[in-house]
């Protein structure tokens, strides 16, 4: 595709008068970088959270590596909460238990609580700006990273954007879920547990396709 017929992410929110972008999920074969990239004015201002595809070999022509993507999330107020990792087995010989060597994986960035603090204390408009900071918690529960939710929450609470009933109303929902998920997925003792895990490593199939395995949870939640 010729690049003139090629749309920064930029101008399709500016030409389709999208006013907010909460969390983008990109998967796009070694283009990752160059489309965040074109959403340096209007994208990543707006957004709080984003999961993307990563390489950490050379898989496409050219391509830019995590450590490049990172560093530009770095730049531009994100930071890496969790990566969830895909693994390949050499064809030489992948008829073993484990796992092989970390090829690409999937990385899940949230925005960094004092540049979302900043940009919130910025908003005129108090119903935006509140509306923004719920939307946020929402994204940090239902990846289940319930610590994160909560520094938002003191976030709003301080800014005025969630009052003290409705801080501390949010605060007992997020404990009570946190709380359903512990008592859920309740820990063993560490010896019991590390032993029963080992005894059913010594049963654990081979890999996917023979030589393909993959972390099951980004963040605390199953992702496909």
């Amino acid at each position: 595709m010729p690049a003139s017929c090629v749309k920064s992410i930029d101008s399709i929110i500016q030409d389709n008068s999208i006013q907010d972008v909460d969390f983008v999920k990109i998967d796009t074969q070694g283009s990752e970088l160059l489309i965040l990239q074109g959403g340096q004015r209007e994208l990543m201002p707006k957004v709080f959270g984003l999961q993307i595809e990563v390489e950490f070999i050379e898989m496409y022509e050219k391509q830019p590596f995590f450590r490049n993507v990172d560093e530009f999330m770095n730049a531009s107020g994100f930071q890496l909460i969790d990566i969830r990792r895909h693994y390949w087995k050499r064809k030489d010989f992948y008829d073993y238990s484990g796992s092989g060597q970390l090829i690409f994986g999937d990385a899940l960035y949230f925005k960094k609580t004092d540049v979302l603090k900043r940009e919130l204390s910025c908003i005129k408009d108090n119903s935006y700006a509140r509306s923004k900071i719920i939307k946020c918690i929402l994204t940090c529960i239902v990846y289940k990273m319930y610590d994160y939710a909560v520094s938002l929450l003191k976030t709003g609470l301080e800014l005025g954007q969630l009052t003290d009933v409705e801080a501390s109303e949010v605060f007992s929902e997020i404990k009570r879920f946190s709380s359903k998920e512990t008592f859920l997925n309740f820990h063993f003792n560490p010896k019991i547990y590390n032993g029963l895990m080992s005894l059913l490593e010594k049963f654990r199939p081979c890999s996917y396709l023979g030589w393909a395995d993959s972390d099951k949870k980004i963040g605390n939640i199953r992702d496909v």
